[in-house]
């Protein structure tokens, strides 16, 4: 279950939404091969790991983004990956298939 897929009326999850939901926005508009190296889109990552720490994230949130790679939103072109203690977020483009892999092996 995406957690931006599912239309929920839980403040949590609604401000979960709102971070992913833009944070996807400035991975489309970002005109950097690699989207982690664009400023406006680390300003949008850095909001998204403010809010689950302030917020703790809503366990849809943790399945999909927690210590594994998720896709942001249902086409799949961006994935995002927090790790367990919410100190690093990673955002990839999912057309680039050798970021990744190379993500998977651990290089990232």
């Amino acid at each position: 279950m995406s957690v931006l897929t599912k239309t929920t009326h839980r403040r949590k999850h609604a401000m979960e939404e709102l971070h992913l939901l833009s944070l996807r926005f400035r991975c489309f508009m970002s005109t950097y091969v690699d989207v982690s190296q664009d400023p406006k889109v680390k300003a949008s990552q850095q909001r998204l790991l403010n809010q689950i720490k302030r917020a703790l994230p809503s366990p849809e949130f943790q399945a999909n983004y927690m210590d594994h790679m998720g896709t942001i939103g249902t086409d799949g072109r961006f994935a995002l990956h927090i790790n367990n203690d919410m100190t690093h977020c990673t955002v990839l483009r999912t057309s680039t298939l050798a970021n990744v892999h190379q993500f998977l092996r651990g290089g990232a």
